[in-house]
């Protein structure tokens, strides 16, 4: 198991949050909490954040939740970390002033993030160029097809360097994990995962779309037998004993299968 990673001179790290209209809420409190609870079970506080945007000011969050962020950082050092959240909307987002800053914390080695749909800002930076870098699962063969020189990753969050990326949501408590894990080692983020009921401390190559899917094994008897009744002319019994059979019950249940098919399998077969 690797060692924590030694920090040099603050023991408190700054996490510096730069929201983007519409950011999403459940991916900005996943990523909070983790160091929350890490600070709560350390003698010492470990971690401390703050909300900033392009403009200082109020910041609406795709649930109506509004922030009050301060400008752009000043200082930091690479021990700290700066998250970019974005969600809805970031896709387009072009504040020229942000994409400057982002540019040149990245040439000073300041490690930065982009949560969700950021990962397009920082594209637009330049930051990805040869990268592998992942954004959320539904954006993700958009985002190959925009930036072909960035290597899109179905995962739940890359690391190259400096730069990271993460597919937002409660991804976002992974990646801290990882983070804290990195800087403060497995048992503190052991406890942490319990208080959170974590139940995984996932890779960042986890899944992104296996939630659902994985807990739904297809019904080798329903596609056999919507087949067949499906095959059978519906004279035998009539119409009006139809919806009633049991081919229409079958028939129901396979478009919920090729439902869950559709949503499972079409994202990789862009």
């Amino acid at each position: 198991m690797a060692s924590p990673r030694s920090l040099k001179g603050s023991e408190v790290q700054q996490i510096s949050c730069i929201l983007l209209p519409r950011f999403n809420m459940m991916g900005m409190v996943s990523l909070l909490e983790p160091t929350r609870i890490a600070n709560y079970l350390s003698d010492a506080p470990l971690y401390t954040h703050s909300f900033h945007a392009a403009e200082a000011g109020k910041v609406t969050s795709s649930n109506g939740m509004e922030v009050t962020c301060m400008g752009l950082p000043g200082k930091l050092t690479r021990d700290d970390i700066v998250f970019v959240a974005g969600s809805w909307g970031a896709e387009n987002y072009r504040d020229p002033a942000l994409l400057a800053w982002l540019r040149r914390k990245a040439r000073l080695g300041i490690r930065l993030c982009a949560i969700e749909i950021a990962s397009y800002v920082f594209a637009r930076a330049g930051l990805l160029a040869g990268r592998q870098a992942t954004t959320h699962w539904s954006y993700l063969a958009g985002f190959q097809e925009k930036f072909p020189d960035i290597l899109a990753a179905e995962q739940l969050f890359t690391i190259d360097g400096n730069i990271m990326t993460c597919a937002g949501s409660t991804a976002a408590s992974d990646l801290m994990l990882h983070l804290i894990q990195e800087d403060h080692g497995a048992p503190l983020v052991g406890e942490i995962s319990d208080i959170i009921m974590h139940a995984r401390n996932c890779p960042s190559r986890g899944y992104l779309t296996a939630s659902v899917g994985a807990a739904i094994q297809p019904d080798d008897r329903l596609f056999r037998g919507a087949v067949r009744h499906a095959l059978a002319p519906t004279a035998r019994t009539g119409l009006a004993d139809f919806h009633r059979s049991q081919r229409a019950r079958d028939i129901r249940g396979i478009r919920v299968q090729l439902a869950f098919t559709f949503r499972l399998c079409v994202p990789k077969m862009l």
